[in-house]
């Protein structure tokens, strides 16, 4: 997976330095609804107050957002969810 020196392990693992864990993987993908969500809600409540907002186009009614927000969440719920990681630590080459 990588190759980490005696002097970074004793500072900490960042794993998010190897994409290819399921939890780095996850995270991402965390990040991305969460954000996702977030952008489609503030949207459907400003075209819902009628905000004036030049150069934009209107958003989705707010029901058909929140609707979606919901299943976005349902999303969210699942990648948050406990998985196992499991590392293991070989000596390497001199």
């Amino acid at each position: 997976m990588g190759t980490l020196t005696g002097k970074e392990l004793d500072a900490g693992i960042d794993t998010r330095r190897f994409p290819e864990l399921t939890t780095t993987r996850c995270a991402a993908e965390l990040l991305k609804r969460i954000r996702q969500r977030g952008r489609l809600l503030t949207d459907a409540w400003l075209t819902e107050i009628g905000h004036k907002r030049p150069g934009m186009s209107k958003s989705q009614p707010l029901a058909a957002a929140t609707t979606r927000a919901d299943e976005l969440g349902k999303q969210i719920s699942e990648l948050i969810k406990e998985a196992p990681l499991e590392l293991r630590i070989v000596e390497g080459q001199p």
